[in-house]
């Protein structure tokens, strides 16, 4: 409900949007957009081996095909509710979809960023004072909990004929119970093979600059997918960021950027850059005259200049550390969107140091 009422004071505040949006399409794709968390045993709705938005979208799908007043919807309405849900989670895709697709993505993003998007403080709060985010939890917990356990059956054997009634009293009595007894025996829960990742994602989350600031068309970013590839010889790092991030381009072209390592006390911050794409505050800045740099006073980022590369550092007393890097290897970046990159200088934070004040932000 809240992300509902989100997307509703966002129309309301754009006359545009409140002329071409559909209200009940847009009511209907927000309020299914959560059918993939779906946690019953044997759920029909929950697939292995699928994400849970597509999971989402399909039993969306099927339940406008078979609600009386869904059967009347014409196609472009129900592929508008089916782009709304799989996409909600993707929003550097989303938000350059139809008016509807943006805004129930951001509508969805705003229950964990905060308000934006024109939401006022005051609008965010009474939408919170009437439904309080008490049934937020930690995706992890929910997603091992979501998925079917996938028990597999042992082959009959020879052995097997030794197998008398008593036994059955000592063996679980069907497959729920089956399933039941995998959930909560001893420690540990089921989870789907498509999300370890976030259990090997190494940390910090950090944010990356690009672009200029010598011509303010620098750009930040957070990224979570990088790692350490060589120590020394020279010493060389890899980031994931593909042909979604508007810094792609950016970093294609100049073959620089770098690196910011935030401590704790950024987290909310970090999480605002990482859910604003700065295509969008091109778009804004338009009719406004501004340029991406914008995006660093928007959030009170202090860019501050390099010493070996165009894009700046990243400023303030709560900043661990910047690396300014160069880039060594592309060879991996068409097949899997991976950069490696040469530090070519590095800066500390004295007052911040790993371990000695400074603790970095980790998933």
């Amino acid at each position: 409900m809240r992300s509902l009422l989100f997307g509703a004071v966002i129309i309301q505040h754009n006359d545009t949007l409140a002329s071409a949006i559909d209200m009940e399409t847009h009511a209907v794709a927000t309020l299914l957009h959560d059918l993939g968390w779906e946690r019953q045993l044997n759920s029909s709705i929950v697939t292995a081996d699928r994400r849970f938005e597509v999971d989402g979208a399909i039993a969306a799908r099927d339940f406008l095909h078979g609600h009386g007043d869904g059967q009347h919807w014409d196609d472009s309405r129900v592929q508008l509710v089916w782009d709304s849900i799989v996409l909600h989670t993707e929003r550097s895709i989303a938000y350059y979809k139809e008016l509807t697709v943006q805004v129930v993505s951001k509508g969805i993003s705003m229950d964990f960023s905060g308000p934006a998007f024109g939401v006022t403080d005051e609008e965010y709060a009474a939408v919170l004072e009437q439904f309080p985010q008490d049934d937020l939890v930690e995706v992890p917990q929910v997603m091992a909990r979501k998925r079917k356990v996938q028990n597999e059956e042992e082959p009959a054997t020879a052995s097997s004929s030794k197998h008398t009634k008593a036994d059955d009293k000592d063996e679980p009595q069907s497959q729920l119970e089956l399933q039941k007894q995998s959930l909560h025996h001893g420690i540990f829960e089921p989870y789907p093979p498509a999300k370890v990742y976030r259990l090997l994602e190494p940390g910090p989350v950090v944010l990356v600059t690009t672009g200029s600031l010598a011509d303010s068309t620098h750009n930040v970013m957070t990224i979570g997918f990088h790692m350490v590839i060589q120590h020394e010889s020279p010493p060389l790092l890899g980031i994931s960021l593909g042909p979604w991030d508007a810094s792609f381009a950016t970093l294609k072209k100049q073959r620089e950027c770098v690196i910011a390592v935030p401590s704790v006390e950024m987290a909310g911050v970090v999480v605002d850059v990482g859910n604003c794409s700065a295509a969008d505050e091109d778009n804004e800045d338009e009719s406004e005259g501004e340029t991406t740099s914008s995006k660093w006073q928007r959030f009170g980022l202090e860019a501050l200049p390099a010493a070996k590369v165009k894009a700046p550092l990243v400023g303030g007393p709560n900043v661990i550390a910047n690396i300014e890097c160069v880039v060594e290897d592309t060879k991996m970046v068409s097949k899997y969107s991976m950069w490696v990159l040469k530090p070519v200088k590095a800066w500390l934070n004295p007052r911040k140091k790993p371990g000695e004040g400074g603790k970095m932000i980790g998933w």
